[in-house]
């Protein structure tokens, strides 16, 4: 971890967006549930909140998983960001090329990272409708929003009334 020939790299996802697609891809569903808590599907976001800080798994535990200081010289990405980041990292390490780019860029490609796909994104609002939501997930996820710089900015609801 600290050989600077070694070209260091992580992925990372805003936590409000990945909390939220894994309650809508794993909270919600019984066998899910019953296989990481040993408990039936929630009923409701803030139910799941409180679960998870109990229920320890890696679809909800804090990305930060190694002490802060292996961060530092390390890649991150993110997710609004994975093509642009790809290009860089495979860039770096010598393995860009054409062939690489038109793979990323196939429908085959895109259809098969779809079925993961809970469009938590387009869903942000509805789950994340007041500050008090997201002061939840700020807090919780403090590491997070510190070691990889997610802005912890309230949404904008007025954008969307």
């Amino acid at each position: 971890m600290f050989n600077n020939f070694w070209t260091k790299a992580v992925f990372v996802r805003e936590p409000r967006e990945r909390i939220l697609s894994s309650f809508l891809d794993k909270g919600l569903n019984k066998a899910s549930m019953m296989q990481f808590c040993r408990r039936p599907a929630v009923k409701s976001f803030s139910e799941f909140l409180k679960l998870i800080k109990q229920c320890k798994e890696p679809h909800w535990s804090s990305q930060v998983r190694l002490p802060r200081y292996f961060y530092k010289n390390t890649m991150i990405g993110k997710m609004p960001d994975i093509y642009t980041f790809t290009q860089k990292l495979l860039t770096k390490i010598g393995a860009w090329n054409d062939t690489i780019k038109d793979w990323l860029h196939s429908k085959e490609q895109w259809e098969r990272s779809r079925h993961h796909a809970t469009n938590a994104r387009e869903k942000l609002f509805q789950y994340y409708n007041d500050t008090k939501t997201q002061d939840i997930i700020f807090e919780m996820f403090a590491d997070d929003y510190e070691v990889f710089k997610f802005d912890k900015k309230y949404f904008n609801f007025n954008k969307y009334l």
